[in-house]
């Protein structure tokens, strides 16, 4: 992070403004990212929930694709609090985007025991069994993977991601009434919440 700091500073002393500008962009975007993991670590330190701070710092490797660092972080989330439903949730992401499918729906399987109504669990049981059909390209799975991301929109309406996810897989199995259903509602969403 420092290094694109002093890059920036040097580009604009030479008078390159647009490699200064594109160094000190650089810079602030790895900032942020590690201002969010000191916030997180900060928390722990304070001894607030560490269930959920832990959660959170799996959350942000997730993000930044380091999933077996999210993996870790949220089995410490669930150290902390054996029934944190959300910890479960990004848990089997995790595994889902390391290809560990077994482990991924187990984990989604223990979110919806301890919260049936968690819509989130529904879209990562659909995540889970739509990263399976592109890998086996079966329609069993893609049908697994829409009776999933159904649930979850039936449990929240507006939930944009699972309503995207639903309508691109409708497309793929040319369920066009319900590819063009979900489409359009996840368009209504939009344009509200813009």
């Amino acid at each position: 992070t420092q290094v694109h700091y002093q890059l920036a500073l040097l580009y604009s002393k030479q008078g390159n403004a647009t490699e200064a500008a594109k160094e000190m962009e650089i810079f602030q975007k790895l900032k942020e990212t590690a201002d969010q993991f000191q916030e997180q670590h900060a928390a722990l330190l304070r001894k607030m929930d560490k269930a959920s701070a832990f959660a959170n710092l799996g959350w942000l490797y997730l993000n930044e694709q380091k999933y077996e660092e999210a993996v870790r972080e949220y089995q410490k989330a669930l150290w902390h609090d054996a029934n944190y439903a959300e910890a479960y949730n990004g848990l089997g992401h995790a595994y889902a985007l390391l290809g560990r499918f077994e482990e991924a729906i187990q984990a989604q399987q223990k979110a919806l025991q301890l919260k049936p109504t968690m819509a989130e669990a529904y879209a990562g049981l659909g995540f889970i069994r739509l990263k399976q059909a592109e890998i086996s390209q079966s329609e069993e799975d893609y049908e697994s993977a829409m009776k999933a991301y159904r649930k979850a929109t039936e449990l929240k309406p507006d939930f944009s991601e699972a309503l995207e996810n639903l309508g691109n897989i409708a497309l793929q199995l040319s369920l066009l009434q319900e590819a063009e259903k979900a489409f359009e509602t996840l368009l209504s969403i939009l344009s509200r919440d813009s």
